[in-house]
């Protein structure tokens, strides 16, 4: 039995407003951060869920993967700011970042 691709749909519509709703409210860097890597895992999910149902290639993993080798790079250099960034001031608080203005 075969899970459908409504309830594929469901999640990730729900993981995207969840994690829209994160980056639009929240102040601090690194929950903005992890908001955004929900909206990625969203959209791998739709990409999978797609590609399994509608053309049964797998062009739509291929895709996830490429999209996690670039998230993984973009998750260590976003870390290693975040650490320079609380060396430097304290916190990672954006209303109270001073060097983010211009």
């Amino acid at each position: 039995m075969s899970i459908p691709l409504e309830y594929f749909i469901v999640v990730s519509t729900a993981l995207f407003v969840i994690a829209s709703y994160g980056i639009i409210t929240r102040k601090n860097m690194l929950v903005i951060f992890m908001c955004a890597e929900v909206l990625v895992a969203a959209a791998a999910i739709n990409f999978v869920a797609f590609s399994a149902f509608k053309t049964g290639n797998p062009i739509g993993q291929s895709f996830v993967v490429f999209g996690w080798i670039l998230s993984v790079s973009d998750t260590i250099i976003a870390l290693a700011l975040f650490m320079y960034i609380l060396k430097e001031e304290g916190n990672i608080d954006l209303t109270k970042l001073r060097k983010l203005k211009w």
